[in-house]
C-alpha cells in the first residue's frame, strides 16, 4: 500500500508516498493507472481481511492503521474511497473480535444500553471519524463524500447508536456545512456548477438517506440532534427550489417523522405549510412524497394535525384527481387510511368509504398495502355496519392480502389480525359462502395458501 511506482520496469520504493513534495509545473508528470488500481486492490483486501478474518489482522493492526493513515488523503479519489470502506470493515472486524466472531444486537434510542468495547470506540474517535468528518467537509470529490456517508450509514445500521452518539456534534456540523453548500466538494466555478447538477442531486440524496438512518436508530433522541440541522434542510422544501430537491427533502422529513415522532411536534409547523404548497408544482414525485409525509404527520402528529384535516382532505382529493401514476394515487389513499384509524371522528368515512374501496388494492406503491389493511381491520372492529354493507368487497381485499403476503411484505402484526377476522367471518354462514365463492376464483396455488392460512 505504501509502495511508490518508480518507472516502467516496475521497481517499487517501499517508502511512503509523500504528497507534500512540490511539483514543478513544467515537469512531465505521468500517472500509472495500473499501479494505482493495484494500490486500491491492496487497500480493499486489507478491509476484507479485517472484516472476515479479524484474528489474522490483529497481530498486524498497527501496521494496517499506519498504512491507511498514509492513504486517506491520497490524490487518487478511488483510493480515498477504498480507505473509507477499509476503515468501516476494520471497525466491524474489531467488534467481532470482542464478541466471538459476531456483531451483537443493539437497542435503538438513547441513552446507549450497551457500549462498544473501549478499543472500538477509541478507533472510531481517533482514527475513523477524524478522517470521515474531514472528508465530508473538505474533500473536493462528491463521489468520495457520498462514499463516506454510505460507510457512516452502514456502520450506524450495523452497530446502532453506540457507534455514533459520541460523534453527533461533529456529524451535525458536517451535515450543516453540506446543506449550506459550503463543503469542499461544493465550491465550484460557474462552468463546473452547470456540469455537476446530477452530482449535487446525488449528494443531497445521500444526506437524506443518512438522516433517515440516524433517525431510525436514535428514534426520538434524534429530535434534539436535528435541531440545528432543521433550518438548513427546511429551505429545500420550498417550492421555489429544484423539483428533485423538493422531492428528496420532503422524503427526508417523512422518514424523520416516521422514526422520531417528537420531531413532528418540534418542526411540523414549519414543514406542513411548505408540503401543502408543493401541490402547485404539479409534479408526480413531489406529490407522492407530499402525500406520504402528510400521512405520517397525521398518524404520529397528534393534536398538531387535527385542525388541519379539512385542508388535508382537499389536498389529497386534488392529488388523486390529477395524478397520472399509480404510486402517487396510492400514497394519497394510504394517507387517507392513516387519517381514518388515527382520528375517525375528523373524517367523513361513511361518505368516502365506497371511493376508498374502489382504489384498493394498491397497485403502485405496494409498501403501503399494510396501511390499507390496517385501516380495514380498524373499521371492521369499530364500524361493523359499514363493513357489512360492503362485506364481499372487504373480504376480497383481505383474501388478496393473505395470498399475496410475500409480495406486499406483510408482517405478523398485520397478518395475524387479518387471519383472525377471516376466521370469524367463516363462522357466519353468509360470510363463509362469500369466502368460498371468492376462493373458487383463485389459482390453485392461492387456494392452497388460503386454506393453509385459515385452517
Amino acid at each position: 500500500i505504501n509502495a511508490e511506482y518508480m518507472g516502467e520496469e516496475g521497481q517499487l520504493d517501499l517508502g511512503s508516498d509523500d504528497e507534500d513534495e512540490e511539483l514543478n509545473p513544467n515537469d512531465n508528470v505521468q500517472v500509472n493507472n495500473p499501479f494505482l488500481e493495484e494500490k486500491c486492490a491492496a487497500i480493499h483486501a486489507l478491509g476484507e481481511f479485517g472484516r472476515s478474518c479479524p484474528e489474522l489482522v490483529a497481530p498486524h493492526w498497527e501496521q494496517v492503521v499506519i498504512a491507511l493513515e498514509s492513504c486517506h488523503n491520497y490524490f487518487y479519489e478511488n483510493i480515498r474511497n477504498q480507505v473509507s470502506e477499509a476503515y468501516m470493515h476494520l471497525v466491524e472486524g474489531l467488534v467481532k473480535t470482542f464478541h466471538n466472531g459476531s456483531v451483537p444486537p443493539y437497542k435503538r434510542g438513547l441513552p446507549v444500553s450497551q457500549r462498544l468495547d473501549p478499543k472500538v470506540e477509541e478507533f472510531l474517535k481517533k482514527d475513523v471519524y477524524v478522517k470521515f468528518f474531514y472528508h465530508l467537509t473538505n474533500d473536493q470529490s462528491i463521489e468520495v463524500v457520498c462514499g463516506v456517508m454510505e460507510c457512516l450509514l452502514d456502520l450506524i445500521k450495523l452497530l446502532g447508536p453506540a457507534c455514533i452518539d459520541f460523534g453527533l456534534r461533529q456529524l451535525a456540523d458536517a451535515l450543516i456545512t453540506l446543506l449550506k453548500g459550503s463543503a469542499g466538494c461544493q465550491v465550484k466555478d460557474v462552468e463546473e456548477a452547470e456540469d455537476d447538477e446530477e452530482s449535487d442531486s446525488t449528494l443531497f440524496a445521500h444526506i437524506a438517506d443518512l438522516l433517515e438512518g440516524i433517525a431510525k436508530v436514535l428514534l426520538d433522541a434524534f429530535t434534539p440532534f436535528f435541531n440545528e440541522i432543521h433550518p438548513h434542510l427546511l429551505k429545500y422544501v420550498n417550492p421555489e427550489r429544484e423539483l428533485e430537491e423538493v422531492t428528496q427533502a420532503i422524503g427526508a422529513y417523512s422518514s424523520i417523522f416516521r422514526w422520531a415522532p417528537t420531531a413532528i411536534q418540534a418542526y411540523g409547523a414549519d414543514v406542513f405549510p411548505l408540503v401543502l404548497a408543493s401541490l402547485e408544482l404539479a409534479d408526480e414525485d413531489v406529490s407522492r412524497n407530499a402525500c406520504y409525509c402528510i400521512g405520517i404527520m397525521c398518524e404520529y402528529g397528534g393534536q398538531l394535525m387535527l385542525d388541519e384535516y379539512p385542508r388535508i382532505m382537499e389536498f389529497l382529493q386534488e392529488v388523486t384527481a390529477n395524478a397520472a401514476l399509480a404510486e402517487t394515487k396510492d400514497n394519497a389513499v394510504s394517507a387517507f387510511c392513516r387519517m381514518i384509524y388515527t382520528a375517525p371522528d375528523r373524517v367523513p368515512t361513511q361518505q368516502l368509504f365506497p371511493a376508498l374501496l374502489s382504489s384498493l388494492p394498491l397497485t403502485g406503491d405496494l409498501g403501503e398495502v399494510k396501511v390499507t389493511i390496517k385501516c380495514l381491520l380498524y373499521l371492521t372492529e369499530t364500524q361493523g355496519e359499514l363493513i357489512r354493507a360492503h362485506l364481499e368487497r372487504v373480504i376480497a381485499l383481505y383474501i388478496d392480502a393473505l395470498v399475496n403476503k410475500e409480495k406486499y411484505k406483510l408482517k405478523e402484526k398485520i397478518l395475524n389480525p387479518t387471519i383472525a377476522v377471516m376466521k370469524n367471518i367463516l363462522n357466519d354462514a353468509s360470510g363463509k359462502a362469500i369466502i368460498e365463492n371468492l376462493a373458487g376464483k383463485l389459482s390453485q396455488e392461492h387456494q392452497t395458501k388460503l386454506v393453509e392460512l385459515l385452517k
